[in-house]
């Protein structure tokens, strides 16, 4: 091989030694904006949603976007987190409210790890993960507080059903009536008939617009109240 040929390939060598590892990173990294893009249009922005919210607003927006998917079947309007004060300044906030021709629904959310039993009585039910078992409070009686208040300060608003959904959790050892999985209550719902006017719906909706746009305190606000209730009073849940 002449000395011409040897400079030649020396150079082709070197040329590919410096433009493979060049090739490689410009691969790499468009493959890395695929993949960023690809999460970053994933539907309507709902992932991003939930990676922001605590544990508990993400139960709540998971059931918030269940509603407004059987709303576009049986119609009406869902609310999140929403905030009522009645005429003495007492107020509180409900996790899920869906307002529609099927009825009226005040839904208490739970996301909660592990296996949860209880009974409608009891003051408190029993979560177990793994080796821990806690106390948490029973849904079912936060419901019927929160549908005295909503009756009290919603006018006219006639018959409601309470519900408890876990979004998470082994809820199979319970037996009490409107607790379910997300599954399970968005099947329940689906299945009702007609019962309300469109009339009545604008009715009461009108009533808690009210409170949507004016609501009395925020979440934080809200938050600090509860923990304080429970530290000055031994029998609040």
């Amino acid at each position: 091989m002449d000395t011409g040929s040897i400079i030649i390939l020396v150079s082709v060598i070197v040329l590919l030694l410096i433009f493979i590892p060049l090739l490689f990173v410009s691969f790499k990294d468009r493959s890395g904006t695929k993949k960023k893009t690809k999460i970053k249009n994933y539907g309507d922005g709902y992932f991003q949603t939930l990676i922001q919210l605590d544990k508990g607003e993400r139960g709540e927006y998971i059931v918030d976007r269940m509603l407004k998917e059987v709303s576009e079947f049986a119609g009406g309007y869902a609310y999140r987190e929403l905030k009522l004060e009645d005429e003495y300044g007492n107020w509180t906030e409900i996790d899920n409210v869906f307002i529609s021709p099927i009825g009226i629904y005040l839904i208490e959310t739970k996301n909660r790890d592990g296996v949860i039993t209880g009974d409608e009585t009891s003051n408190k039910w029993i979560q177990t993960s793994g080796k821990y078992t806690h106390e948490v409070d029973n849904p079912i009686i936060q419901c019927q507080r929160h549908e005295k208040f909503f009756k009290r300060v919603i006018k006219n608003v006639g018959s409601v059903t309470t519900l408890t959904i876990f979004v998470a959790g082994d809820i199979s050892n319970i037996k009490c009536k409107n607790v379910f999985t997300l599954k399970g209550a968005e099947e329940f719902l689906m299945n009702r008939k007609r019962m309300l006017s469109d009339s009545k719906i604008e009715y009461i909706n009108s009533q808690i617009l009210k409170f949507v746009k004016n609501p009395p305190f925020t979440h934080k606000q809200y938050s600090n109240w509860m923990e304080n209730q429970k530290r000055t009073n031994s029998n609040f849940n």
